[in-house]
């Protein structure tokens, strides 16, 4: 986990928007891989373990129960292209934390990594895999209640169904910011059809756009 992802991160409990601060117990170059993440506010903490930020969710969070990635269920998700997926970010001139979350989305964090230099990666995972530098892995942490604070990332990548996702997606994303939904739903289209963003391009695999004025 990058150090300076802690001005990002915020507590999942109260949502203090203050971010978290870090108690570092081993870092290398920047990246802790042993630590502790404290809300000044609420005073809750959560571990930093080989690298992955370990966030348990208070039982009365809104959001999915599953510490599964995203809404689907069963089944292999084969990763999309990491050249398509930054194409559709524009990752090579994003600066800044960038979310993957989905089923096949994280394995192509590292590759990402290698196509954008200025973006460090924040991705959602259902085991304690460390990533390489770049890719800060999340467990525990619901979908549905981002542990970010409001308009602090640069760039979104959702793997469909992601309706109810997007709400975060909207608060958490800087104005103007860049997202794309891969395999998007009829309510995923429904939905990004509505107040929140703008749409720069779309086909049966993607919907591609930006955050708006909501």
């Amino acid at each position: 986990m990058l150090l300076e992802l802690a001005e990002v991160l915020d507590c999942p409990g109260c949502r203090s928007g203050t971010g978290l601060v870090t108690l570092v117990h081993r870092a290398v170059d920047g990246r802790v891989s042993e630590g502790q993440l404290g809300c000044p506010l609420c005073e809750a903490e959560f571990r930093v373990t080989e690298g992955v930020m370990q966030f348990a969710v208070p039982s009365d969070t809104q959001g999915p129960t599953s510490t599964s990635p995203i809404g689907r269920s069963g089944g292999e998700y084969p990763p999309p292209e990491a050249v398509r997926v930054a194409a559709f970010l524009g990752l090579q001139e994003v600066r800044g934390g960038v979310v993957l979350l989905g089923p096949g989305l994280a394995p192509v964090a590292g590759e990402l990594v290698a196509l954008a230099p200025g973006a460090e990666f924040i991705v959602w995972a259902d085991q304690d895999l460390a990533g390489p530098a770049g890719v800060n892995p999340l467990r525990g942490a619901q979908p549905g209640c981002w542990p970010l604070r409001s308009g602090r990332l640069a760039a979104a990548a959702l793997l469909g169904p992601a309706e109810q996702f997007l709400e975060e997606a909207v608060r958490c994303l800087a104005f103007g910011a860049r997202i794309a939904v891969l395999e998007p739903g009829r309510e995923d289209l429904a939905r990004l059809a509505g107040p929140g963003f703008q749409q720069v391009a779309a086909d049966q695999t993607a919907w591609v756009g930006n955050t708006a004025v909501v």
